[in-house]
């Protein structure tokens, strides 16, 4: 019963993440254009995606633990190919991972600065984190714990959506010189009739 339950939690937070990252790709996009997105608009555009999202997202998990698996070398690299480029790709151009590898390679190194440098700020601000709750009376068994944990951890998860999209973008923009923001808003645009 209890694998269950944890079968179910990790499928619900699996749906959450693909929700929260797929909607920051929207509204990320469509900000930097100009075009800022109501929440229905968010919604309704990010429901027809998040099984793709899913999937992806679990084949890229395996993918880079069968490469920790191997070695720690496959691990990093695959993890700053799927950081750096899925959600962006299932998102506005609705292609799979072969794409994400396409993108990271033309600017593979500056990506991997890019990730140390990302890697660098969450882990600090993760130990920050950790020293905080460290005081909470009670211990993480405790709704206080529970809670605080959340409300600390969502601006560091909102740094790393934001953080994808912009890597993204910056990709899109090398492969295609002179994209704008109102090109991408353009493809999500394109992509939301097609769903």
């Amino acid at each position: 019963m209890a694998d269950a339950v944890i079968a179910v939690g990790l499928v619900v937070n699996l749906a959450a993440m693909a929700v929260a990252q797929g909607a920051s790709v929207y509204v990320v996009i469509r900000d930097a254009a100009g075009r800022p997105a109501a929440a229905g608009e968010v919604a309704h555009f990010v429901a027809p995606r998040v099984p793709a999202l899913i999937g992806w997202t679990m084949l890229s998990w395996l993918l880079t633990g069968m490469g920790a698996f191997l070695l720690f070398v496959p691990a990093v690299y695959l993890g700053v190919v799927f950081f750096a480029a899925l959600y962006g790709v299932v998102m506005v151009e609705r292609k799979g991972i072969g794409r994400c590898f396409e993108l990271v390679h033309q600017r593979f190194w500056r990506t991997v600065g890019r990730m140390l440098l990302l890697l660098v700020f969450a882990l600090t601000y993760t130990v920050v984190v950790i020293m905080v709750l460290g005081v909470v009376p009670g211990g993480p068994e405790t709704v206080v714990f529970s809670f605080l944990n959340q409300l600390l951890l969502a601006p560091l998860m909102m740094v790393l959506a934001a953080a994808a999209v912009v890597t993204y973008a910056e990709l899109r923009g090398h492969e295609h010189r002179g994209l704008r923001a109102t090109q991408l808003a353009d493809e999500l645009e394109a992509a939301r009739q097609i769903r």
